[in-house]
């Protein structure tokens, strides 16, 4: 992982010739994201291809990322509190964001009620079932529901930050193509601080 004001980079390499990588990135401008194999990305490339805004906003990483919640006012975002409720049985404050940017996510943050440290982002789409030609076509038709969260944990000081270093990433599809649910889980190991980082890390190839 690497950012550098609103710029970041995501990128995960595995011990799989037919999943090898996944890469996603934002130079400030446009965001990129890498495919498996020439012309086919995975369902977690193609849900941030088609929800761009999670990157461009600096959403995604969280804390992890250098400009997470860094440009509120210029994005015009509102925070709103949605109450408490428990995530792993521990209690959690629950923040509504919406940006003036046009979005079909509904965002969520989820804070640590005694830390405030943040610990959990959900992105979810709910799209309505369509009308088919008759009443048996209707019926057929089904919800379409699109959720990605990141979870953080295993809180730890560095460069005089407290940071997570496990970072998981969760994907739940259920679309008229079928279902689908992936894990991405990284351990954290190093953190570099006010390191140079060469423009083209921000732009997948």
């Amino acid at each position: 992982m690497a950012s550098q004001d609103n710029k970041s980079f995501i990128g995960m390499r595995f011990e799989n010739s037919a999943y090898a990588q996944e890469k996603f990135a934002f130079d400030g401008q446009d965001v990129t994201i890498g495919y498996l194999i020439p012309g086919d990305r995975s369902n977690l490339g193609d849900f941030l291809l088609t929800h761009k805004d999670i990157l461009k906003l600096g959403l995604m990483g969280g804390a992890l990322s250098n400009g997470w919640l860094q440009n509120l006012p210029a994005q015009k975002a509102k925070l709103e509190n949605a109450g408490t409720k428990k995530i792993d049985d521990k209690p959690v404050i629950q923040i509504n964001y919406s940006a003036r940017m046009s979005t079909d996510l509904q965002i969520s943050l989820f804070f640590d009620q005694e830390t405030f440290r943040h610990v959990r982002t959900e992105y979810t789409r709910m799209i309505s079932a369509g009308i088919g030609a008759n009443i048996d076509a209707s019926g057929s038709q089904r919800l379409t529901r699109y959720k990605m969260t990141e979870d953080f944990s295993d809180f730890q000081k560095e460069g005089g930050l407290i940071l997570p270093h496990s970072y998981r990433i969760t994907l739940d599809l259920d679309t008229r193509g079928g279902t689908f649910t992936g894990d991405w889980t990284m351990k954290l190991t190093q953190f570099d601080f006010n390191q140079p980082i060469p423009p083209a890390t921000f732009k997948v190839q």
